[in-house]
């Protein structure tokens, strides 16, 4: 690793970490009216217009405030570990658009984060851990419906995409192999029915129906 590389890498751990925690009504984008004190979005990105509002509420806060709120609705565990999967992938990959080399290092951030509030195995035991979960590692084909929201979901072009709501129907057109696996959970490209987008997901967010 580089000097810079290595700088940029601490630089943006810090900075996941750093508002990870800081509450919702401490942030320069709750000050600016952008979003209130439980992290709901007031104003959307796009009707932002100073640059003190654009860099209060970046894609990379947009995605690490999704993670905040799924922490807050599910009780933490080593079982609900899949239900962060989707999101912090997303965000790994805009750490990696800005320049990140290690991306994974974001991953293991919030592993030992989670760690420290809820006494979870070590970070490099959790693969193993999480086998036994795994049915299989293919997602099969058929349908499924979404178990939770997904605001932000996200499609492959590294946009930010559709908002995917509980019971959106999900087709998988066939045995679909996993394009990553995050905190020991397989991620995979998924159609959205409703709006035909390619959305990511974990084997936890989805429910079969046939």
């Amino acid at each position: 690793m580089s000097l810079v590389s290595g700088a940029v890498d601490l630089y943006m751990t810090y900075k996941f970490l750093r508002i990870l925690t800081q509450p919702f009504d401490k942030t320069d984008a709750f000050k600016l009216g952008i979003i209130d004190e439980r992290g709901k979005v007031l104003k959307k990105r796009k009707s932002l217009k100073t640059d003190e509002e654009k860099k209060a509420y970046t894609i990379f806060h947009r995605l690490i405030w999704k993670l905040k709120k799924i922490m807050e609705k599910l009780p933490l565990g080593k079982t609900r570990l899949a239900s962060y999967a989707a999101a912090l992938w997303f965000l790994k990959e805009e750490a990696r658009k800005k320049g990140m080399e290690h991306p994974d290092q974001l991953e293991t951030t919030f592993y030992n984060y989670l760690k420290e509030n809820d006494g979870l195995p070590n970070y490099d035991d959790v693969n193993e851990q999480f086998s036994s979960f795994l049915s299989e590692e293919k997602l099969k084909k058929g349908k499924y419906k979404l178990r939770v929201d997904m605001p932000d979901s996200g499609v492959l072009d590294n946009r930010l995409g559709p908002d995917a709501k509980v019971g959106d129907i999900i087709n998988v057109t066939k045995d679909t192999e996993p394009i990553d696996t995050v905190l020991g959970s397989e991620v995979y490209s998924v159609k959205h029915e409703r709006t035909g987008k390619e959305i990511v997901v974990s084997q936890e967010d989805l429910f079969p129906i046939g």
